[in-house]
Order: C-alpha cells, then sequence, then structure tokens
C-alpha cells in the first residue's frame, strides 16, 4: 500500500518482506481532458528497494543457578537443556547460533573450567548446555552475561544478539549426625527425644 500526497511518498513493508519493487509514477491534476486537453504527466518508473534485517536470536534459561561447592558431588556440572527454546529467528534457521558467557563480577575465579555454553538439538527444538567445574570449597556468588549470537549480522535495524544475566550460586550441603542405639521402653508416654540430632552443619 501506497500514496502519494505533496511530493511525499508514504509506505509500510510487509513483516519480513525484503527486495525491490518497482512502480509506474504519474502526475494527475483535476483540469480535466475535455477539448483535446491531458490530465496526466508522462511516468516514470519508481523502485522500492527493502534491506533485509535480521530479527535478535531468543531463548529461554534461569537467571539463577545454586550449585554444591564441593567439585566431588558431582566433579563435573553438566546442564544438557540449561537454556530452551533457542532460535535464530522468524524465517532465519539457517543462520548458525553460539553462546558466549562473560564475566560481570563477584566469584568469576570459582570455576576449574567453564562455564561454557553450547547449542544443540534441532530446529524447532534447539538448547543450550551448560557446563563448568567448581574450584573447591568455593563459596559467594558468580555473575555473568549469558549472549546468544547468529552470524545474521548487525545493522541500523538489526540485531545479532540477545543478552541476559546469570549469577551462579556456591552453596555446600548441610550435615548432621543422629543418635544411635535409641530405645524407647513401653510405657513411655512422650514422643520427645532431647538431643536426638547433633552437630548441625549449615556447609
Amino acid at each position: 500500500e501506497q500514496s502519494v500526497s505533496n511530493g511525499t511518498l508514504t509506505f509500510r513493508p510487509a513483516d519480513h518482506a525484503y527486495g525491490t519493487s518497482v512502480y509506474s509514477l504519474q502526475l494527475v491534476d483535476d483540469g480535466g481532458t475535455s477539448n483535446g486537453g491531458e490530465n496526466r504527466s508522462m511516468s516514470t518508473l519508481l523502485r522500492i528497494h527493502v534491506d533485509p534485517e535480521n530479527d535478535a536470536p531468543t531463548f529461554t534459561a534461569p537467571t539463577t543457578l545454586i550449585v554444591c561447592e564441593d567439585p566431588n558431588d558431582p566433579p563435573n556440572y553438566v546442564h544438557a537443556t540449561f537454556a530452551t527454546n533457542v532460535s535464530a529467528g522468524e524465517f532465519e534457521s539457517s543462520q548458525s547460533l553460539s553462546f558466549s558467557i562473560t564475566p560481570a563480577g563477584g566469584n568469576v575465579s570459582a570455576f576449574e573450567y567453564g562455564p561454557l555454553m553450547t547449542v544443540g538439538g534441532s530446529v524447532g527444538n534447539m538448547v543450550g548446555s551448560l557446563s563448568f567445574r567448581v574450584v573447591p570449597n568455593s563459596h559467594g556468588i558468580a555473575n555473568f552475561t549469558l549472549t546468544l549470537s547468529d552470524d545474521g549480522g548487525s545493522s541500523l535495524y538489526s540485531r545479532s544478539n540477545t543478552s541476559q544475566h546469570l549469577s551462579i550460586i556456591f552453596n555446600d550441603r548441610p550435615f548432621f549426625q543422629v543418635r544411635d542405639g535409641l530405645e524407647i521402653l513401653g510405657n513411655e508416654t512422650t514422643g520427645l527425644i532431647p538431643n536426638f540430632v547433633s552437630d548441625l552443619y549449615l556447609g
């Protein structure tokens, strides 16, 4: 749809449409054609070219992950489907995708390797796998920026990446001991057992 008003051309491209359209442009007045008059100018060709736009890739992932401080439980963390709904954008399934993780403060040195993100799966069912190994007895919070990028390029109206925050929180497992050799007399009328659990440790 297009219109010409006072010499100004206006139009709106259809969503996800690009390429070149050719039109014949004429100026018409209201003087009519009586007595051999002409109310149309000579025509000229008008070409409108719409450049392709790269939609930003998208994904869904948690912004917080809580892990155990002890690297032997388990030795390596692998979250095969940490990111879901991974997409290069509508009508852009031929583009290549990759994740990057950038430190953003906190205890980011608490890793023997990683964290790393890789893209897997098939078109329409792509996921991001997160893997890393924690240094023993690490503590605190490590903050990162998680970014998904495609190879479609960026321009004034195009975006080739999408980012979100990720915090990895280190938390050791709590510990306790239970008293051995518990005996209950047949005539006991209370269920209160003092010091049945001891050595409570938060980690």
